[in-house]
Formats: C-alpha cells, sequence, structure tokens
C-alpha cells in the first residue's frame, strides 16, 4: 500500500509516514545532514535541485570528496523512510533530485490555505470568520520554522520569509479581532509583539487602538510615547503620518469609533413588500418566521441597503437563541457592543445597559439582534430615547415585546414561487422547467431551496428532475441536508424550533391541519410552526409535517 506522506515545517523539522494498515507518529530526522538534506528539498518543493546545489547547502565551500557519494547514499535513506523506495515521491531528475508533494501534505501549505480564506473573509466584511480562519493557520506553528535545521542559504532565507509571514497573519488576525470588538482580548498579545518587534508599525498602531477603544486613553496616548522615542532613538525618525493622525483622534474628545459589523448576507431575492415595512419610523422592528424563512438574510440585507441612514455605525450580534450553542447573554453582547463602541465596560448587566443606552442616545446607528429566543433576551439591548434603531430577528412571535415596548413586527412568510425559482437560478442557472415543483417541494422555504441547489450543483449527475421523484418518494429531510455538515440541514433547523415541544404537542404536527382547541397549538403558532388558515384553522406545512412524522417515530 502506498504510503502517505506528512511535513511539519513550522517549528523542528517533523515527517509522518502512514498507510491503510500502519501509521507512525510525527519523527524527527535524528541526523543533521539528512535533516538539513530533506528541508532544502521541501523549501525547493516541485523543484528540481542540482547536486551540486544540495552539496553547497550540507557542506559549504569545503566539502569532502565524498560528498557527492554521501549525497546519493542519503537520498536512499530518505527514499527508505518515507516508503518511496521506487522514487515515485523523490524523483532523480537529471543531475538533481525533486520532491514532489502537494500543498495537502505540508503544514505550510495549509497554514497559506487558511491565510488565504481569512484574508477573503476579511475583505468581504466577514472579520468573525476572518479571525477564526487565521488563528486556526497561526495555531500550526510549534516555534521558528526549520528551528533545528543549520541556517544554510536556501534555509534561512525560507525561515526568513516563513517568519514574514507569520507576522502578517498575525497582524491581520489582530485587525479582524478588532473589527469584532474584542479589543481587551488582544492587549496582552500585543503588549507582548512591541517589545519583541519595537520596529514593525502595525502592531503599535494596533495597540494604540486597542487601548483606547477600552475606555484607557492615558495609556494609548503612553504607548505613542514610547514607539516616538524608540524610533527616534534607533531609527532617526519620527513616527509615520498614520500613526501621528491616530494619536490626534486619541486626543481628540469629538473622535468616535464608527463600527461596521454587520456580515454578508446570503444569497437575497424578492421581499420588496416586506423591505419596505423596515426603517418606517419605528425604533425597534422585529422579523419573525419560522425556520429557514430568511429572516437574518432579510434583515442584513436591507441593513446592507440602509448604511448610509446610520452614518455612526452597526453593531451585529447573533444572540444564539435557536442554536446548538448556548445562547449568548444580553450581558455580553452589552459588554461587547461597548467594546466596539471604544467605550469602558463596566461589571454588571444593569450598569452595562446604562452605559450602552447613554452611548447610543445621540448616535444614528443601526443595532441587529439576531436570532432572539424571546422578549428577554432583547429587553436589556434596546437603547432609550435615541436616533438609533434596532432590527430583531427571531421565531417566536415577539408578542411580548411588542406588548411591553411598542416594537413594529413583520411577519416572513415562505418565498412567492416566482422568486423561488430566482433563488434557484441563481445557483443553478436559466430557470428548469422542474423548478416550479422542486421549490413547491420545498415549501418556498429559503433554507430549503439553498441547500436543494448547493446539492444539485455539487452532484453534476443528479438533475433538477430526479431530485424532484427524491423528495416526492423518499426521505425528504436526508434529502434536504448537507452530507458532512450536520449543523445545516431542515432537520437540525427544526429540532431547535421544536426541542421545547412536549411529546403529545409535537405529534400533533404530523396532521395536515389542527384546529382550536388543540393542546400546545398558542406555542404552534408563536414558533410558526403552523399557518392560520381562517377562525380556529391552522395548516400544517408539509416539511414539517414530514419531520414530525421522523421524529415521532424515535424513542425520547
Amino acid at each position: 500500500m502506498p504510503a502517505e506522506l506528512r511535513f511539519r515545517l513550522l517549528g523542528p523539522l517533523e515527517l509522518a509516514v502512514s498507510t491503510d494498515s500502519a501509521e507512525t507518529d510525527w519523527a524527527a530526522i535524528g541526523s543533521t545532514k539528512r535533516r538539513t538534506l530533506l528541508a532544502v528539498l521541501l523549501v525547493r518543493a516541485g523543484e528540481t535541485v542540482r547536486v551540486d546545489q544540495l552539496v553547497h547547502e550540507l557542506w559549504g565551500r569545503r566539502p569532502p570528496e565524498s560528498a557527492v557519494t554521501q549525497v546519493h547514499q542519503n537520498i536512499m535513506w530518505l527514499r527508505r523512510t518515507m516508503g518511496d523506495e521506487q522514487g515515485l515521491v523523490l524523483v532523480t531528475d537529471g543531475h538533481g533530485y525533486r520532491l514532489d508533494v502537494t500543498e495537502d501534505q505540508l503544514d505550510v501549505g495549509k497554514f497559506e490555505d487558511l491565510t488565504r480564506r481569512g484574508l477573503a473573509a476579511l475583505h468581504d466584511g466577514d472579520p468573525e470568520s476572518a479571525a477564526g480562519l487565521l488563528r486556526r493557520g497561526l495555531a500550526l506553528w510549534r516555534g521558528n520554522p526549520l528551528s533545528d535545521v543549520p541556517a544554510t542559504e536556501l534555509v534561512a532565507a525560507a525561515a526568513a520569509a516563513l517568519t514574514e509571514r507569520w507576522q502578517d497573519a498575525w497582524e491581520t488576525a489582530i485587525d479582524a479581532e478588532l473589527a469584532c470588538g474584542r479589543h481587551e482580548t488582544v492587549v496582552a498579545e500585543l503588549t507582548q509583539q512591541v517589545e519583541v518587534h519595537p520596529l514593525r508599525e502595525r502592531p503599535w498602531r494596533q495597540l494604540m487602538t486597542a487601548l483606547h477603544r477600552t475606555g484607557r486613553q492615558a495609556e494609548a496616548l503612553a504607548t505613542f510615547q514610547r514607539v516616538r522615542q524608540t524610533w527616534v532613538t534607533e531609527l532617526g525618525a519620527e513616527p509615520s503620518a498614520e500613526l501621528r493622525r491616530l494619536h490626534q483622534q486619541i486626543l481628540s474628545p469629538a473622535e468616535r469609533i464608527v463600527p461596521r459589523q454587520l456580515p454578508v448576507a446570503p444569497g437575497f431575492v424578492g421581499r420588496a413588500a416586506e423591505l419596505s415595512q423596515l426603517g418606517g419610523g419605528a425604533t425597534a422592528t422585529v422579523v419573525v418566521g419560522g425556520a429557514g424563512v430568511g429572516k437574518s438574510a432579510l434583515a442584513l440585507h436591507w441593513g446592507a441597503l440602509a448604511a448610509d441612514r446610520f452614518p455612526d455605525g452597526q453593531l451585529y450580534a447573533d444572540l444564539r437563541g435557536f442554536d446548538r450553542r448556548p445562547p449568548l447573554a444580553p450581558s455580553e453582547v452589552l459588554a461587547r457592543f461597548l467594546q466596539a463602541l471604544g467605550v469602558p465596560v463596566p461589571d454588571g448587566e444593569d450598569e452595562r445597559a446604562a452605559v450602552y443606552r447613554t452611548t447610543l442616545a445621540d448616535r444614528e446607528m443601526l443595532v441587529v439582534l439576531d436570532n432572539a429566543r424571546d422578549p428577554d433576551h432583547v429587553r436589556p439591548l434596546l437603547p432609550g430615547p435615541s436616533p438609533a434603531e434596532v432590527l430583531i430577528t427571531s421565531r417566536d412571535d415577539m408578542r411580548g415585546l411588542v406588548a411591553t415596548h411598542g416594537v413594529h413586527r413583520v411577519a416572513l412568510r415562505p418565498l412567492r414561487p416566482a422568486d423561488a425559482a430566482e433563488l434557484l437560478s441563481g445557483v443553478l442557472g436559466p430557470a428548469d422547467g422542474e423548478f416550479a415543483e422542486l421549490a413547491a417541494l420545498c415549501d418556498h422555504l429559503p433554507l430549503a431551496l439553498r441547500i436543494a441547489a448547493a446539492n444539485l450543483s455539487a452532484r453534476p449527475q443528479q438533475t433538477v428532475g430526479d431530485l424532484v421523484s427524491a423528495l416526492r418518494g423518499g426521505d425528504v429531510l436526508a434529502e434536504l441536508s448537507v452530507a458532512g455538515d450536520p449543523t445545516v440541514g431542515l432537520r437540525a433547523a427544526l429540532d431547535l424550533s421544536c426541542a421545547c415541544l412536549p411529546r403529545q404537542v409535537l405529534a400533533s404536527l404530523t396532521q395536515q391541519e389542527i384546529t382550536a382547541p388543540s393542546p400546545g397549538l398558542d406555542q404552534l403558532v408563536a414558533l410558526h410552526l403552523v399557518v392560520p388558515e381562517g377562525p380556529g384553522r391552522y395548516t400544517v406545512p408539509p416539511l414539517v409535517r414530514a419531520y414530525a412524522n421522523t421524529v415521532t417515530g424515535l424513542d425520547f
């Protein structure tokens, strides 16, 4: 069985060889010469390195007479160690050798991939994903690159380049963390970095920004004096214009931080009537609807369209009210919002809420509270009298919030058939004759439609008609799921809506229609699991009915 090879360069050089029958742990290369030889081939992976170049790397200007022979012998040893006796990976190429490995076989490759994806996410306005991707890439580092390999010309140059890439990725991760409002959490890291790299400007700017946004203005100003003294002493130069501008902004009491926290909305179509109901003068609006109906997409799309109305910025929080993760407590959300606004965060929820209301009292801002569990989840997050507007989304009907705060409510229903077909076309191309039936089988729900379209685009052998037949006669919930990602799918979404339902109430959803009075009917209405059709009459959407039929057959 061919061996699978993996290499780690981000720290001491290590090799792992695995097959279907056995797997070794990561192992170091004991001999210094062999370690250097492998390192040179790895930093030039995919390129032919001449034997005379290898000799120069291993022995410098005074190689022994047996140098070429020793190179060949060490190549043979490396091939045996890697299970590559035939030289299919470590290839003889003319008067040299070439190591053919893919990006996935190198920790460097994985680091570069995560860094690229993190930069793209940050560029697309998604700092939360960017921070996560960049931190995952940085976690691959186990120390200085190739730290146990002698610093030959090629090795030293490669290690220096890798170290610079680590620094750039780390600084970009800090930018993403700051964009997420996590100013306090990065201060210690930044303080350490400016001590290690006092002549790099970006960490100094980031440290001043983080300190200022956590209310530590005096420390931020003192930091500028430190960097100025360091640069005058070491470089004979004043800080850059950008650093001086930041210093002036911190000195100015009128300076305001303008957060832009809205994430990118998923593919959006239609909803003209609902969009017209948002931002009509109400200080708070709640968009309510069932699982997968597109509440978050509507809120984020409107927020992007209305960005010019909110010159003081946008705050965003996924409250995780219906989520596999624990709900985000109002106190934690308030802390994040205050950090994003550059305001000191007091202890205690009531104190934070008071500072939050004071801060927003004269700011034209949009606050998006996504995925709220119930009215109590958002009450502490509502500003007082203010030009700020709040947009809430929830599966709960939020009638209590309407009663206590006069919040305007917009109920979201499934897409119109034409809009559902447009959503499918956006992924699959020109309209297919069976789009209408596919949309109907998905109950015209954006989540179900996006999953169906994603599955079809990943299965070129499957036609729209094939999927329509599978949905008509098979396991609907299985078809509307994403392979390898159990958290994305209609069943996963409905699990969260129905988790609090008693078994008897859940069983009632197996019917096509429910009439009042019926146990738990008010709860089903509040969670948008049934659709009112007339006085005392409610229909159960087909996908909800399919879900109920599936789960009520399980042993709870």
